[in-house]
């Protein structure tokens, strides 16, 4: 498995006494082991991201610390989303939520231990990915993925409101080519599993 293995290697070479403290491998789930976060062509509700971190040194993690940072190009900010456990020993994950399409997203992790060791991933920088196309459920095409798109929909099959073609599209959930209960659901689904 290609991960990448960070090593506390400035506090060995300064500080022989401490060693290591520190050993983060970092990787995402659709890969199993750690590249960078590829070219999206359709976007998604949220990307996940997957780390192992291995705490050398035993002082013990702050669950704080854990975190993925993340941005889009157009942001000057980075917002922080928390890494929480898998239930895997040693593992943790975190979901970047989807700013929409056309956007490249920036992002990097961290993480810290009592000792007083921070690593990040990469070291300097960040990893980047590019969203292309459109959300899937995003009916008004809001770059969010919520109950105005359900609200579209039901306008749209009680014929109140119309939908252009690429809403049509958008909202046909299941590619069968007819809009109706089945897709509400699917993005009710989108929805909830959102919020747990």
């Amino acid at each position: 498995m290609d991960q990448i293995l960070l090593y506390s290697v400035l506090c060995k070479k300064y500080f022989p006494s401490t060693h290591e403290s520190l050993r983060f491998t970092f990787h995402h789930t659709d890969s199993c082991s750690h590249k960078p976060i590829g070219d999206q062509e359709n976007p998604q509700v949220e990307y996940e991201v997957t780390a192992t971190i291995d705490d050398l040194s035993e002082a013990g993690l702050i669950e704080e610390s854990l975190k993925v940072f993340w941005k889009t190009s157009s942001t000057g900010y980075y917002n922080s989303v928390s890494l929480s456990t898998t239930g895997n020993v040693d593992e943790y994950r975190a979901f970047i939520p989807s700013p929409g399409e056309n956007t490249e997203i920036h992002y990097y992790m961290q993480a810290a231990d009592y000792s007083g060791r921070v690593e990040t991933l990469p070291m300097a920088g960040y990893f980047a990915f590019t969203v292309s196309g459109l959300l899937a459920g995003d009916v008004t095409l809001d770059g969010q993925v919520n109950i105005f798109d359900i609200m579209a929909i039901v306008h749209y099959m009680l014929r109140i409101s119309e939908l252009s073609p690429e809403q049509i599209d958008i909202a046909d959930m299941n590619n069968d080519n007819i809009v109706d209960i089945f897709d509400i659901a699917s993005i009710v689904d989108i929805i909830i599993s959102r919020r747990s």
